[in-house]
């Protein structure tokens, strides 16, 4: 059974017609699926931790939503390795999708949880103020890690996300 992980916030809330694709999809093949949504930051890694602490068989898990969905998901599958975690582009980055798990569509993205392919990638580890944190895809450090943060916060994402454009405001912040 696949179990997948839905940020109903991610992309300016695109995240859920890409979900409704996605599980028709699904139910259009017969695919046994059980689906999680979030309701606030950190919950994907807590809602990863508790399917994964619940048996030992190979899981895998689908996460609907963007980049940092999928962080919280991996950092939520640490010391679980029968988690099987991909991604499906919902968020306004998408770094993962393109850099590493190199799908460029829907149903692309969704044959690699039914068809038993998979790969192994490396996970980095960082420690800051005494916490352990894990990443797949990037690391921002200084400046980086500061325009990130801002542009997560700033209420101008929804609107460039809105008008397609998620990825400008961090050069809008930059500036």
């Amino acid at each position: 059974m696949k179990r997948c992980i839905v940020n109903p916030m991610a992309g300016n809330e695109e995240s859920l017609k890409i979900w409704k694709k996605a599980e028709e999809i699904l139910k259009s093949k017969a695919v046994p699926h059980e689906v999680f949504f979030t309701r606030e930051k950190g919950h994907a890694s807590r809602l990863t931790k508790e399917i994964l602490s619940g048996t030992n068989l190979d899981t895998r898990m689908i996460a609907v939503g963007g980049d940092g969905t999928i962080n919280e998901m991996i950092n939520g599958a640490i010391g679980f390795p029968h988690a099987i975690i991909g991604s499906l582009a919902a968020g306004s980055g998408n770094d993962y999708v393109r850099g590493i798990q190199k799908t460029e569509s829907l149903e692309e993205a969704l044959s690699l949880f039914q068809d038993n392919a998979f790969s192994a990638i490396d996970i980095g580890q960082f420690e800051t103020d005494g916490k352990v944190g894990y990443f797949v895809n990037s690391l921002g450090m200084g400046i980086d890690a500061e325009i990130s943060d801002e542009a997560d916060r700033s209420p101008l994402k929804k609107w460039f996300n809105f008008v397609r454009a998620g990825k400008l405001i961090y050069l809008f912040i930059f500036i």
